[in-house]
């Protein structure tokens, strides 16, 4: 997995040094830096109930670049870092309650191509790409559970459709419905002073985002999931531990400044 993270940092490299130095010939370069909010949701289910539930606010900063090319290809580069502390109310193996506070924070860089297709005012653009989230969930100890750290990494390729309508040249509504498929997944547990690793079932995410752009700003509601099967059990010491059914509501705002 160290390696497929290496290559794909290398990949976003390239593409970016593409992007930043704007090659005359290979056309324009557009983008903008993004202000996000965001009401993150996590939830593990295991025999048979919900185990854990945790939610609270996460704020981030990201960047967009797209560089377009005269035979109507769009390459797009985005990236996210997002932080935040959310509350945690969940149960012990034993079914004892437990409520305390998780720190997160997240990375999320990607990359797609697409075809630009205008029809009158309508720009429609059905795009394919390659993403990847990182993350570090840390759970606080309390004097009733030990408390551990996780890192999650999520490799997917995004499938979707961009769209926009122009009211006039500096006036738009845009909107981007997008499936994530999922590639390989993996999370690693610090627990008792030991590293566990699981393998997470891969099933499609979702990604819904509409707004309206005023000249060189915009403002954008967004909705996205992400969704884990149970992991295949790990043995350590004389039991087994295993990552249980997961999935992550996400809904935000996103600001945008347009250079």
């Amino acid at each position: 997995m160290k390696f497929k993270t290496l290559i794909f940092c290398i990949i976003i490299s390239i593409v970016s040094l593409i992007l930043s130095f704007n090659i005359s010939y290979a056309g324009s370069v557009k983008g903008n830096l993004k202000l996000i909010s965001e009401y993150f949701k996590w939830s593990e289910y295991a025999l048979g109930r919900k185990m854990v539930e945790e939610s609270g606010p996460m704020f981030g900063l990201g960047i967009e670049v797209k560089k377009s090319f005269p035979n109507s290809l769009n390459l797009n580069f985005g990236f996210k870092f997002l932080f935040g502390s959310v509350d945690y109310d969940g149960r012990t193996w034993g079914g004892w309650q437990v409520s305390s506070t998780t720190n997160y924070w997240r990375i999320n860089p990607e990359i797609d191509l697409g075809i630009l297709k205008k029809v009158n005012s309508f720009f429609i653009e059905p795009f394919v790409g390659l993403g990847l989230k990182y993350w570090k969930r840390d759970l606080e100890s309390t004097q009733n559970a030990l408390g551990y750290k996780e890192y999650w990494k999520v490799f997917y390729a995004p499938l979707g459709l961009r769209g926009r309508y122009m009211f006039s040249e500096d006036k738009e509504f845009f909107g981007k419905i997008a499936l994530k498929i999922p590639i390989e997944n993996e999370s690693r547990m610090e627990i008792w002073g030991y590293e566990v690793s699981f393998d997470p079932g891969k099933k499609i995410s979702m990604l819904f985002e509409a707004g309206i752009r005023f000249e060189r700003l915009s403002l954008g509601l967004f909705y996205e999931n992400m969704k884990f099967s149970e992991s295949s059990p790990v043995p350590v010491f004389n039991f087994f531990l295993f990552q249980p059914e997961s999935e992550a509501d996400i809904w935000g705002i996103i600001l945008r400044v347009y250079f």
